[in-house]
């Protein structure tokens, strides 16, 4: 049966993360909550949201954000529960406006990459400010900055060029290892099952020296063709030599390391 499933950055929000999420909205079967646990009143937070949720038979799971590197972990986290979601035909909404602007920018980005697998992202703009009250401070600790919800502004889902399943593969395993030989990554997209590349059988060939070189060669300038050409031309990755005679070396740019993180397999920002 297909769920409906809300990604919600918390921080100090009450309403904005639980009216959106309830049955006069989206009725979600399953929010996530993604904080940073170094800030201060964000953990009061995240159990004053979860505990007005699971009352209404909402399924809570939470994410820690990492504090050095938040923009970074977001986009991994974000994507990769998109990406899990969509997978078994749930309907995912994000809500950008629960957290700070680090967060509205990273959850709008993983929004727009992944908009074939998105429902919305939306904003939701809330009745009142803690700061227009009486009394301010303890609406605040009782409520977060902002009480109730007046509206919801639905945003457009802009659709962003992105590599194909077979580049965010390759994108991901340079992002987590570093970079690769050109037949370090034909073993990955053979290990894959990618298209094209199933019987790739260089360590098993019986032919000799020679014959080894020109089945080698003749692997490379496929995987050159299908994949590595098409995301060196579109700026996710960049050749280099290795030191070692001809072999060369394939890795990711900077914008193919945000690829990397956007697509949703990889599970933690790495350094």
């Amino acid at each position: 049966m297909e769920e409906t499933v809300v990604i919600t950055p918390l921080g100090w929000e009450r309403s904005r993360a639980v009216l959106p999420a309830s049955a006069e909205w989206l009725r979600a079967h399953r929010v996530y909550l993604l904080y940073r646990p170094d800030f201060r009143h964000n953990r009061a937070f995240v159990e004053k949201v979860t505990r007005d949720l699971e009352s209404q038979n909402v399924h809570v799971q939470t994410r820690l954000v990492e504090a050095t590197r938040e923009f970074e972990s977001l986009l991994v986290s974000i994507s990769n529960i998109i990406r899990t979601e969509s997978s078994t035909k749930n309907r995912v909404h994000i809500n950008m406006s629960a957290s700070g602007k680090i967060a509205a920018a990273a959850a709008f980005l993983a929004a727009a990459y992944h908009s074939d697998r998105v429902a919305s992202v939306f904003y939701a703009l809330p009745s009142t400010y803690a700061v227009e009250e009486p009394n301010g401070f303890r609406a605040f600790k009782e409520h977060g900055l902002s009480r109730g919800l007046a509206r919801m502004q639905y945003l457009p889902l802009f659709k962003l060029e992105k590599p194909g399943e077979p580049g965010e593969l390759v994108l991901a395993e340079l992002y987590r290892k570093g970079p690769l030989s050109y037949t370090d990554i034909l073993r990955i997209v053979q290990a894959a099952r990618v298209e094209g590349f199933e019987d790739f059988e260089l360590a098993q060939s019986r032919k000799g020296r020679i014959g080894k070189s020109a089945v080698k060669e003749k692997w490379i300038a496929r995987l050159r063709r299908l994949v590595v050409n098409e995301l060196a031309g579109d700026g996710y990755i960049r050749l280099r030599p290795s030191h070692e005679g001809r072999k060369v070396l394939v890795e990711t740019s900077e914008m193919g390391n945000y690829a990397a993180m956007l697509s949703g397999l990889v599970d933690r920002p790495y350094p």
